[in-house]
């Protein structure tokens, strides 16, 4: 009996120490970096503009191995706002600058998380925007870059962009880059805005699908309620993106994105219930004005969000307005471009459509029900997935929002 209890003791003592190694390797979920971060700069004369990303799964475990972190598991939900705040802590602490013996202070700003698939937990990925005030003499001295991130990883790795030059850095190596070069204040700036403008409408999911919709909807109206339509988004679109540019609104970049998934379903309700109304016979007079009112609302939700990665990129400080107006006059033109291709193909369609409907085929209007109920059954299962929602997109630098 003495010896079982014995036994029964060094069992007990054996668990005491090997349980607390389990519940931290559980906590830490792994010890080796899965995926080089990397950290891309943006060099304006008395600023750097930051991007940093990485995967959620390494940025968990680093935090939770940090001296007096209490530990997360690697399975959490996505984007607490607990951990945000302790990611742009991290980067704030772990990215170094210097300039002519000088460090320049990091201060982070928005961050996001996304999963590349909804499914597995693991490809969840972060990004982080942040800026590196620096006085403006500074501008063309060279730049020291050195990175702690995920230090307490194995085989961490981070790789830094600054133009089109790339370094890579490993424990406490600090790599430098001969010159800082800073991007221009006026001319560059505004072809950058016009350009990233231009490939706004088409760098989204959320815009693309907006633009169907309005199409879709305005199909059974004449051309001249697409063109009012369109003008209505394009201005309230630039009038909300100036307005959070200019620091007027302050917004969730998450709720914008909600708030424009909301306006595709909308408008593709309106667009189904037109359909319905030309298919029984009977007019819907409030269509029109009614479509004219969801885009407008549409352009402003739109441009709320499309202004969360420019903000966090920095803005030039003497040129902002015209800029601005470049970016705007980019996004119409674009936007007019598509309804050139877009507004003949579908009349074409209307005419084939009506053309078999006389044999007992088709009608252009069965057929928009069906396209019209795609995009809200799209917009609806977008809309649950909202936890990760996020904005995409060209920032006005030049460096694209590359994952």
């Amino acid at each position: 009996m003495t010896n079982f209890f014995s036994r029964v003791a060094r069992a007990a003592v054996l668990l005491s120490v090997i349980f607390p190694v389990i519940q931290t390797q559980m906590a830490w979920g792994h010890s080796e970096q899965t995926e080089a971060s990397q950290v891309e700069i943006a060099a304006r004369r008395d600023y750097l503009s930051l991007r940093v990303v990485g995967t959620g799964i390494d940025l968990r475990d680093a935090v939770a191995r940090e001296e007096g972190h209490g530990g997360h598991s690697s399975n959490e939900s996505v984007a607490s706002v607990s951990l945000q705040k302790q990611a742009a802590h991290y980067i704030e602490s772990h990215v170094f600058f210097e300039q002519d013996e000088q460090v320049l202070p990091v201060k982070a700003g928005s961050v996001r998380f996304w999963k590349l698939n909804s499914s597995d937990p693991n490809s969840e990925h972060f990004e982080v925007f942040a800026r590196a005030e620096r006085p403006a003499k500074l501008a063309k001295t060279p730049l020291s870059v050195s990175s702690t991130l995920f230090g307490n990883l194995d085989k961490a790795a981070t790789i830094v962009y600054l133009g089109g030059d790339s370094r890579v850095v490993r424990g406490m190596k600090v790599v430098e880059f001969p010159l800082a070069s800073t991007l221009p204040t006026f001319s560059g700036d505004l072809t950058n805005f016009a350009w990233s403008g231009a490939l706004h409408p088409l760098s989204g999911i959320d815009h693309l699908l907006f633009l169907a919709t309005l199409f879709l909807a305005a199909s059974v109206l004449p051309l001249r309620r697409l063109i009012v339509a369109l003008a209505g988004f394009t201005l309230a679109h630039g009038v909300a993106f100036s307005l959070a540019l200019g620091g007027w609104v302050s917004f969730s970049a998450s709720l914008g994105a909600i708030g424009a998934i909301i306006s595709i379903v909308a408008v593709a309700a309106l667009a189904w219930w037109q359909a319905r109304q030309e298919e029984s016979g009977t007019s819907f007079a409030a269509g029109a004005p009614l479509l004219v009112g969801l885009a407008t609302v549409g352009g402003l939700l739109h441009g709320l969000s499309g202004a969360a990665p420019v903000l966090a990129w920095g803005l030039p400080e003497t040129s902002l307005v015209v800029c601005v107006v470049a970016w705007t006059m980019g996004v119409a033109a674009t936007q007019i471009a598509m309804g050139v291709i877009i507004w003949p193909l579908l009349s074409h369609l209307h005419r084939k459509f009506a053309h078999n409907a006389q044999y007992g085929g088709m009608s252009w209007s069965r057929a928009l029900q069906i396209a019209s109920l795609a995009c809200i059954a799209v917009g609806g299962w977008w809309f649950a997935q909202s936890d990760g929602v996020g904005t995409s997109g060209v920032t006005p630098s030049g460096i694209s929002n590359k994952q």
